[in-house]
């Protein structure tokens, strides 16, 4: 319940920052979510900071959808309807792939491997991000 208030708040301020700077916001969003993983990798046999940094991850949950939604909605302009088509497939595949690899790592290295897998993912997304903003160069609307 508690972490459900936490990504509504993040859902606003997602759509407050992007707003104001998209492409500040998008980069340092990447980079914020790569720190709280590696500090809950850090902090894991510490329970007060884990709890604080599940709540930050809550905050970064809501920004995410908002964040997604308007890369997609930058990419297909014309085409409000397939973006959100887009967005709601890639969510949900997104969501079984990461469910399944998730299971392969606990089964095969422990539970602390997530936080390694999920640091490197978001490695990854940082520079699919990059690339789409400065290689593709794809028209965000509040740079």
């Amino acid at each position: 319940f508690i972490y459900g208030l936490f990504s509504i708040f993040g859902t606003w301020l997602g759509g407050k920052l992007i707003a104001k700077k998209d492409k500040a916001t998008l980069i340092i969003f990447q980079l914020v979510c790569d720190g709280v993983f590696v500090l809950l990798y850090l902090f894991a046999n510490y329970l007060i900071p884990v709890i604080i940094l599940i709540l930050i991850f809550g905050v970064l949950d809501g920004m995410g959808y908002n964040l997604i939604q308007y890369i997609e909605a930058s990419v297909i302009p014309d085409s409000p309807e397939l973006a959100n088509g887009i967005f709601l497939s890639i969510l949900n595949g997104g969501i079984a792939l990461g469910i399944a690899i998730g299971g392969f790592l606990v089964d095969g290295f422990g539970i602390m491997s997530i936080f390694i897998a999920g640091a490197l993912f978001l490695l990854i997304a940082f520079i699919m991000m990059v690339y789409v903003i400065k290689i593709m160069k794809i028209p965000l609307k509040y740079s």
